[in-house]
């Protein structure tokens, strides 16, 4: 067989094929798309839940979010590095405040075994000045660290809400894409009904028999 002839006849064997390929494809009913997090066969389902060590699917799904969104990754990114430092923050101010009320706890403890009076309200009326002086050192600092911490509490529930938010979506195209099919629940109930009836009915006959021995 010539070249050419040879060509033709190949061309043709697999035009065919990508037509025959092409009309099974428009033939096959689109599958319903099914959300990551949502498949129970996916290997990363597992992964996520352990990494988050809780069963909460809300988490999962929005862990998946994370990893797609870039918007929601940015913030996830600024929280953690936020959280990871905060204490690191108020370390310095912490030990500070917590030595200084230490110390003024321990020195009014202290004060109580002083015997002369006079001398024991004086020492009182010294670590009381002392106290306030401290107190109004550091009240700047206090408010600045109270204010943070509303502000996280806030932060917190917007982050919650917006968890919600991004996910609920998800769940409503799973429950619309993934309906059961009511003719096996229709079928399970009728055989059911059907079962009840024919055990009643057996237990009605031989419970006469029982009766009318």
């Amino acid at each position: 067989m010539k070249p050419l002839c040879l060509s033709i006849v190949f061309a043709t064997i697999l035009f065919s094929f990508s037509c025959k390929h092409t009309t099974q494809q428009k033939d096959q009913p689109k599958k319903k798309e099914t959300p990551k997090a949502l498949q129970e066969d996916n290997g990363g389902f597992s992964l996520i839940k352990k990494s988050m060590g809780r069963d909460n699917l809300m988490d999962v799904i929005y862990a998946n979010l994370v990893d797609s969104n870039a918007d929601l990754k940015k913030l996830e990114d600024r929280r953690e590095h936020f959280n990871s430092g905060y204490a690191d923050s108020l370390k310095e101010f912490n030990e500070y405040d917590s030595k200084s009320n230490s110390y003024y706890s321990s020195a009014n403890e202290i004060l109580t075994q002083v015997k002369d009076s006079v001398l024991r309200q004086r020492l009182r009326v010294l670590l009381t000045t002392s106290r306030k002086e401290y107190d109004n050192k550091v009240s700047d600092i206090r408010t600045t660290i109270h204010n943070s911490e509303s502000d996280q509490s806030v932060a917190s529930d917007y982050h919650q809400a917006l968890k919600i938010a991004v996910t609920l979506p998800v769940i409503e195209r799973y429950q619309a894409n993934n309906e059961p099919d009511k003719k096996t629940i229709t079928a399970i109930a009728a055989e059911s009904k059907n079962l009840k009836q024919n055990t009643r009915q057996l237990e009605e006959k031989y419970l006469a028999k029982s009766v009318n021995k």
